[in-house]
């Protein structure tokens, strides 16, 4: 990289006007160009005149910032045409298999239920309804919570969502969308066990078939797949307003591992995805036979 001037990216002066007129001037399109600001440390060591010794610390910072520079200016990212065919969107009240016979077993631990240990013969859920609903609702939340999130909760959180979780859908409000998942099926679990007191949380599960025009071998990640069913998402459904530009390939789309719970090869280029219904809807869709094209995300930056 050779030498470039300071610029002052700082000032919160903007002109808008003048910044269209520089962009019309200079040929450059919205989300197809790249203001790099500088974050490098200048190397005065190498000045003779400075005699300032060498910072082996800020080198070091200097190369891995240009190393991934580089790898932005030489990464050609592709576009790909889809052709996706829906074939079933199903809502379901519970999702088959978020909770296996060990769970209800252990957890009929956690609620004090006596000689759990003996329903050798019986299903245990039965038994967990019964042993939740016998708890006040904040206390049976806590104890779920405690068990399937306390890696990434802590006492006050879970406190805290123990008692949001009667009066909101925290599974579709919470922040951390990493959790919505088993926030569903927490959820889920105490809605049964307390007969409705809890919000009613939905989950789909959107059976497709999906193919690339070329590169046919293309392995379909959640995030291209959300990227190939977004062409026949209507424009009122909240995944396509609130991630535009991560389905448009403008932005990094990291949230994709976690708004989709599941995504099944079924063979023959069918799958089947599951996430949640505040995501996607049969509602969400005013087209269930569509093209896409499928542009790749920008790549995302390094983190030590």
């Amino acid at each position: 990289m050779e030498f470039y001037p300071d610029g002052a990216f700082a000032m919160d002066l903007p002109n808008d006007q003048a910044a269209k007129a520089f962009m019309k001037e200079n040929g450059l399109e919205k989300g197809k160009y790249l203001c790099v600001i500088r974050t490098r440390f200048t190397p005065y060591w190498k000045i003779p005149s400075r005699s300032q010794a060498f910072n082996e610390k800020q080198d070091a910072g200097n190369q891995a910032i240009k190393a991934y520079l580089t790898r932005i200016l030489h990464h050609k990212r592709t576009t790909m045409k889809y052709t996706t065919k829906i074939s079933q969107i199903t809502s379901l009240d519970e999702l088959p298999g978020a909770w296996t016979r060990e769970d209800y077993l252990e957890l009929l631990k956690r609620f004090d239920f006596p000689d759990g240990d003996t329903l050798k013969n019986e299903d245990p859920k039965e038994y967990l309804y019964m042993a939740i609903a016998d708890r006040e609702p904040a206390e049976a939340a806590a104890i779920l919570l405690d068990y399937r999130l306390s890696e990434f909760l802590n006492e006050g959180q879970i406190s805290q969502i123990a008692y949001d979780m009667q009066l909101d859908k925290i599974s579709e409000e919470y922040p951390e969308i990493s959790l919505h998942h088993q926030l569903a099926n927490i959820n889920q679990l105490l809605y049964k066990a307390f007969n409705g007191k809890f919000p009613h949380v939905k989950t789909s599960v959107i059976a497709f078939e999906t193919t690339p025009e070329t590169n046919l071998d293309t392995l379909l990640t959640k995030e291209l797949a959300l990227k190939a069913l977004a062409g026949g998402l209507s424009d009122r459904s909240l995944m396509k307003r609130l991630f535009e530009d991560h389905l448009a390939g403008q932005a990094v789309f990291e949230e994709a591992e976690a708004i989709v719970w599941e995504l099944k090869p079924l063979g023959n280029a069918r799958y089947q995805l599951t996430t949640s219904e505040y995501w996607l809807s049969d509602a969400d869709f005013d087209q269930l036979e569509f093209e896409s094209d499928v542009v790749e995300s920008p790549l995302p930056a390094e983190t030590e």
